[in-house]
């Protein structure tokens, strides 16, 4: 279960960080 819990915490981690990236793009894009 703690193992199960660490890939969702890298999993959500991960989708934290493109969700920053796409954030910046869009941002960029409507300046």
């Amino acid at each position: 279960m703690a193992r199960n819990r660490n890939s969702n915490q890298l999993a959500s981690h991960g989708a934290q960080a493109a969700l920053d990236q796409m954030k910046y793009e869009i941002a960029q894009e409507f300046g």
